[in-house]
This record gives structure tokens, sequence and C-alpha cells, in this order.
């Protein structure tokens, strides 16, 4: 059971809400490494619209005229700061800026950035923020020992939240079944939901597969080397077994490779979604569950709103338990407009049958 992971903290979707609801308030976002802090770009820009223009600023690997350059006023006799392109100043919008790695930038960095964690007067340089503008920042907790130190000054000018890491199945309904993540690794982080554990919660201070501060060098597993593996994964016909396996060791860590090699053995043994689509009464069927499994993830993850006619029908033939996991999948996921809009038939039944799980 993951107990102190979930304690005091939030999740991406609220440290999202509170980002939007207090715009003056600087929301410094901690968590562990790969838990997809600066993917909540997404979260964000979805709440405020198209009036917002984004800007991402990785402060540990920039300098300082990365941000802003001294230009002369040949009229005043005098110097201005000129703030560098990337923050988007010429955009005439309101800024949603991340400062990511804040904690790990040089000395000079944070100090030539802090004027944007005023709350009344956020500025670069003499050049104030366009009003409505919005700065938050982000970086790993101190416990990890990757070099995250905010000095004093800078924890009073910000609010400190803790960002837990999202569960496996929060995570395969939120993210991973919207960006096409392969379908043996959705199966092996829900079979094995120990891979988004905390090396602070109880019981798991030995876990092999997750990031441990006492071994740092090694490769573990995360939302972000997940989606790496996803990658090489999904090109394995292009290289021998044992590549594929040493690859994803390199990317997972060795215990974690060896047991999602048991996912992709399932995954070769169903059938295309091409053959789906086009024959959906007359693709191979397997009968291993676990197979089966994989095939609902797999499904779910491709499914469009063009195919969802086929994909049903194909579903429907492995049993309605799988086909209720399919649908449940992608009720649950950001994908859920392609069953929303649709009018497939055996959806409309299995709504009015599940209500109550929905």
């Amino acid at each position: 059971m993951l107990v102190k992971s979930l304690e005091n903290c939030v999740s991406l979707d609220e440290a999202a809400a509170l980002i939007v609801a207090a715009p003056r308030v600087h929301f410094n976002l901690e968590g562990e490494a790969g838990i997809g802090k600066t993917s909540i770009k997404d979260l964000i820009m979805e709440k405020l619209g198209s009036l917002y223009h984004w800007v991402y600023f990785d402060c540990a690997q920039k300098d300082l005229g990365d941000i802003a350059m001294p230009a002369t006023n040949r009229e005043l006799r005098v110097t201005e700061y000129f703030p560098n392109a990337i923050f988007e100043f010429q955009s005439g919008k309101p800024l949603v800026i991340c400062l990511d790695e804040f904690s790990k930038a040089f000395r000079p960095v944070q100090n030539m950035l802090h004027p944007l964690l005023e709350s009344y007067n956020p500025r670069l340089g003499d050049v104030p923020l366009p009003e409505g503008s919005i700065i938050f920042l982000t970086g790993n907790i101190s416990s990890m020992g990757v070099g995250d130190v905010l000095k004093a000054h800078t924890l009073n000018r910000v609010t400190t939240v803790r960002v837990r890491k999202p569960t496996s199945d929060e995570w395969i309904q939120n993210w991973a079944i919207h960006n096409n993540i392969e379908a043996s690794i959705l199966h092996y982080v829900k079979e094995t939901p120990q891979v988004f554990a905390s090396f602070e919660d109880p019981g798991e201070e030995n876990n092999e597969r997750i990031f441990n501060p006492k071994h740092p060098e090694q490769p573990f597993v995360s939302g972000r080397s997940l989606a790496k593996a996803s990658d090489i994964v999904a090109a394995r016909e292009g290289y021998t077994h044992n590549a594929l396996l040493v690859a994803l060791r390199g990317t997972l860590g060795l215990k974690a490779a060896q047991e999602l090699a048991n996912s992709i053995r399932f995954q070769d043994m169903l059938p295309s979604m091409a053959s789906i689509v086009q024959q959906p009464t007359k693709a191979k069927l397997v009968d291993d569950p676990a197979a089966l499994m994989v095939m609902v993830y797999k499904a779910a993850a491709a499914v469009t709103s063009e195919t969802l006619d086929p994909v049903v029908t194909y579903m429907a033939r492995t049993g309605p338990e799988y086909l209720s996991l399919f649908f449940l999948n992608i009720a649950k996921s950001k994908k859920q407009h392609i069953l929303t809009r649709g009018k497939n038939a055996q959806f409309q039944k299995w709504v009015i049958k599940n209500q109550d799980i929905i």
C-alpha cells in the first residue's frame, strides 16, 4: 500500500488548478524525477485557453545572456536590460512562464530571475511582465540528493507544494492511452503498480524498479523513462531480442526490463490493428488471458473515432469482460470523446448497464 507518497501532496491536476486559480502566487512544484512536472503545460493551457502564451525556461541549462542583455540608450545615455526573445514578451499576451529546475540554476541566474517572483511588480530586468502573467517553478525534492536547493529569501517568495507520483491507473488513463504508449507497457504498469511507488513509501526502500538515492546512478522506472521504453518496444522488429532487452535495461533498469519482456511476448501474439479494422469479424483471436489484457490496452490506445465501430466489433468477440474493460479504460481517459460523440450501439448498451462505475 502506498502511503507516504500520497500524504501532504497534490496530484498534477491539483497543481495545475492551484496555478491557474491563484495567478499572483508563485508555486514551486517539487517532486521526484520523471513524474511529469513540466508536462503540466497541457493541463494549465487547457484551463487558460489561447489568450495566454506558454514559455518554458530550463534554468539549469541557461546563463545570464539567455535571460536578458544590456542595451545602450544613446539618447538618455543609460543602459537598459532587454529580455531574451525566449520569454516571448513580444507576443503581446499574458505569459505562463515555467522556470524549470530553478533550484539547480547557477546562483547568478537565480538572482537575475528573482524579480519575476515579486507579487506586485514582477519584471525581467526593467521590463514588467504583461498584466495577468503567471510564473511557477519546478524542481526535484531535496531528499533525492541531486542538488536542488533554494535560499531562504527565495522560499519566502514562493509557495512550495509537493507533487506526488501518479498512480498506475492515473498514468494510464490520464496520459499514456492518449499518447500512443505501447500496449505491453500499459499492461506491465497495470500489473505492477509498484513502478509508481516512492522510495519514501514504507516497505519500498528496496524496490529495485524505482529511483533510490542510495543508488542514484542506476536507471529507474518513471513516466518519462516508460515513454522512452515505449519507443524502443515499438521499433523492436528492427533489432534482435537481445538488443531489445539491453536497451530496456539501460532505460528502466534490470528488474523492470526483465518483467516487461513478458508483456512484450503477449503483445507479439496479437493481431495488428490494421487487420482488426479491415476485418473485425475475421481477425485472429487469442485465448491467453494475459494476452487479452494486453489487447484491451492496445485497442484503447489505438482506437479513433473513425475506427471505433470495427474495433468494438472485434473486442466483442473477445468476451464481455474484455469489451467492458476496453470501454472503461476509454471512458476514464481523455479519449472519452471518442465514445461520447459516437453512436455505437454496443457502447450505448454498456453505458446503461454500467452507469454506476463510469
